[in-house]
């Protein structure tokens, strides 16, 4: 067997450890969406999620938020 699984979870640990501690770890970010607990590395500056689906949940709940608004608006 070419590795134990503390073998494999040790070799991660290292490998976090030097993306968080070196110079990429300037990219790591924290995904904003509401109730995402994921990091990415930010490769663009416009870039907020960790993956199109955060994304597009976000996206999603915005608009549902202003159509609620907007009926609410139109009923006074």
């Amino acid at each position: 067997r070419p590795g134990t699984v503390d073998e494999a979870v040790a070799a991660l640990a290292r490998d976090a450890i030097d993306v968080v501690g070196g110079d990429l770890g300037r990219l790591v970010r924290p995904c904003e969406a509401h109730g995402c607990v994921r990091f990415f590395f930010r490769e663009h500056a416009r870039r907020r999620w960790c993956s199109t689906t955060c994304g597009d949940r976000v996206r999603a709940a915005r608009h549902q938020r202003l159509v609620v608004e907007q009926r609410g608006a139109s009923a006074e």
